[in-house]
């Protein structure tokens, strides 16, 4: 696909157990969106497909 940036696959959910704790609902471990801000905290997540909204969230941190 010539993606240019780091894919995360969680392999065992490590990550997720890590930051299970963030007030999110997840049906499902699989896709899921996560925006890391300019800050390096989680801006953004979503266990679905939403492009309008995670477009929104990467605009507003490329502004800041």
């Amino acid at each position: 696909m010539g993606l240019t940036f780091p894919i995360l696959f969680d392999h065992g959910t490590e990550v997720l157990n890590r930051y299970g704790n963030l007030p999110h609902s997840f049906d499902t471990i699989y896709p899921q969106d996560w925006v890391v801000g300019v800050d390096g905290r989680v801006a953004y997540v979503n266990p679905g497909y939403d492009p309008e909204a995670l477009a929104a969230v990467i605009k507003a941190e490329l502004a800041r």
